[in-house]
């Protein structure tokens, strides 16, 4: 048999090893299910610290819906209180990991977790315990959000208003620069080295994290959101969109509109 072989009968799985050629070792099959359930839940993970790290209050919630639904499908997680404050905990520590990511100092970072992990450590329901978690990410987003504000120079944050106050209309590098008090070519060589993306790329993001928002909490079509943030190209708002959240505005909606 070669090195590494597999037969099935009866939901039972036999693996055959380099090491264990002729002795056959029989595996549930519901163990291969629960590892793949466990890798999701790792790549979900690595998913809401990035999430947090940049502040984005939406996909973090959207992300720890899933890790919800990962952690669901476990054996040895149950729904009491108890397991349910456990895994409260785990949450916790991802979401001061990508605080940490994001550069907010420790003693901000551990003043803000420990004022919710008390409350959460009280709680005897788990309405209130999915609550608490959803202000905790909309807390740290919130502060990293205003600290990355707080470090770009005066133009830059006009730049960056300015933008949010017109998502949907074409904006112009020459049109920023001048909001912002700036030549055309200092203006876009310091947009880019403060928030380390082009003035395209910024206003794309975005324009995407926008929609997606609208995507979950209205029931706009697609089309009148791309229109909304900008886009009149339905085809293209929804290419802009899948590059930038990895997804389609259709698939996006079916997949996370479960609020």
């Amino acid at each position: 048999m070669s090195e590494n072989s597999e037969g099935e009968a009866g939901g039972i799985r036999t693996v055959y090893t380099h090491q264990e050629q002729g002795s056959p070792r029989l595996v549930p099959q519901e163990s291969y299910e629960e590892v793949s359930i466990v890798n999701r839940r790792y790549h979900v993970e690595g998913q809401f610290i990035e999430a947090i790290s940049r502040g984005e209050t939406r996909q973090a919630l959207v992300l720890m819906g899933e890790l919800k639904k990962t952690s669901g499908g476990l054996r040895f997680v149950s729904d009491s209180m108890k397991d349910q404050i456990a895994g409260a905990a785990i949450v916790r520590t991802l979401i001061r990991m990508g605080a940490r990511k994001a550069g907010l100092a420790p003693t901000v970072i551990d003043s803000i977790s420990q004022e919710y992990a008390q409350q959460m450590q009280h709680t005897v329901s788990g309405h209130r315990l999915d609550m608490l978690l959803e202000k905790l990410v909309a807390h740290f987003c919130g502060v990293i959000r205003q600290e990355r504000k707080n470090s770009y120079s005066l133009y830059v944050k006009k730049a960056i208003d300015y933008i949010s106050l017109n998502l949907n209309r074409q904006i112009t590098v020459a049109e920023l620069a001048e909001a912002s008090g700036l030549a055309r070519s200092y203006f876009a060589r310091l947009f880019g080295k403060e928030t380390g993306m082009t003035v395209k790329q910024y206003m794309a993001k975005k324009r995407c994290e926008t929609a997606a928002e609208l995507l979950l909490d209205s029931r706009l079509s697609v089309q009148q959101i791309g229109a909304y943030v900008g886009y009149a190209d339905n085809n293209y708002f929804s290419k802009v969109f899948k590059a930038n959240m990895g997804t389609s505005p259709q698939d996006y909606r079916k997949k996370y509109n479960f609020y």
